[in-house]
């Protein structure tokens, strides 16, 4: 037969082999179209299925927090469980006695909350800024202190034991700024030293004795004799120092102020 002969149906064997092929490439640019079509939008649904997780903060709860008490202190406060914690005594009084306690809560990061507890306490003396001296400049006469912030806590548990006077006033949180003139050691075993002239951030929780040697902190800035948080000698503080001043809305950080927060007495 010859090739150029149409069939039956009225197509030759070319037409006809050409229209397989033409139906063929058609069903097949159609599968790819189709696939690259679906697979995009499952990308789409997955991007948008996975944004607003990434996008929602993680609240922070205490419900799994472990309590640290200490009877002889009348202290109590609440921590997360992967934080760690250790405390020990201070240095007798002289005639023996017990003198209070100091520790610190560490986060899985190595940043530390501190603290101290102490029977007595108090800063002597005063110091004077020389004319002219600018806060937070070097060569102060004295050192520079910046209260950024203040939050007063609710009121505190009342209790009966002796050492209970050292939250007379309750407790406030302050968010400061500070810089020594001079060089300013670790006042206790544990704490941190200060070199002059450098500026450290720092939460701190601070008691208010309402008294003539003390009262509320209040937000601004001053130069004199003074310490990173307002009360740091005075009998309790605690501290947890940032890196930088944005880092007061570090996670760490946001969790050290719910530490504080559950500070209170027995």
């Amino acid at each position: 037969m010859n090739i150029n002969e149409k069939n039956e149906s009225g197509f030759s064997a070319i037409e006809l082999i050409m229209v397989i092929v033409i139906i063929g490439l058609i069903g097949a640019v159609g599968y790819l179209v189709y696939r690259n079509h679906h697979k995009s939008t499952n990308k789409a649904v997955t991007s948008q299925s996975v944004k607003p997780a990434a996008n929602n903060k993680t609240v922070g709860t205490t419900s799994n927090w472990k309590t640290y008490t200490n009877n002889i202190a009348g202290l109590t406060f609440q921590y997360p469980s992967n934080w760690k914690i250790n405390s020990s005594d201070l240095k007798p009084l002289d005639d023996g006695t017990w003198a209070g306690v100091s520790g610190s809560v560490t986060s899985p990061n190595n940043n530390k909350l501190i603290w101290i507890f102490q029977v007595v306490g108090g800063r002597g003396g005063n110091c004077d800024p020389n004319s002219g001296d600018v806060a937070f400049s070097s060569n102060n006469n004295c050192s520079s202190k910046e209260i950024i912030s203040v939050e007063k806590l609710k009121s505190l548990n009342a209790s009966q034991n002796k050492y209970s006077g050292t939250f007379e006033g309750g407790l406030y949180i302050t968010k400061t700024k500070f810089s020594p003139s001079s060089n300013l050691p670790s006042l206790y075993p544990g704490m941190p030293s200060y070199s002059a002239n450098t500026v450290s951030y720092q939460y701190c929780l601070d008691p208010s004795y309402n008294d003539q040697y003390a009262s509320p902190p209040k937000v601004g800035t001053e130069m004199g004799l003074l310490f990173p948080c307002e009360y740091w000698d005075t009998g309790f503080n605690a501290m947890f120092t940032v890196n930088g001043s944005s880092g007061f809305d570090s996670s760490d950080a946001q969790t050290a102020l719910n530490i504080m927060k559950s500070f209170n007495r027995l």
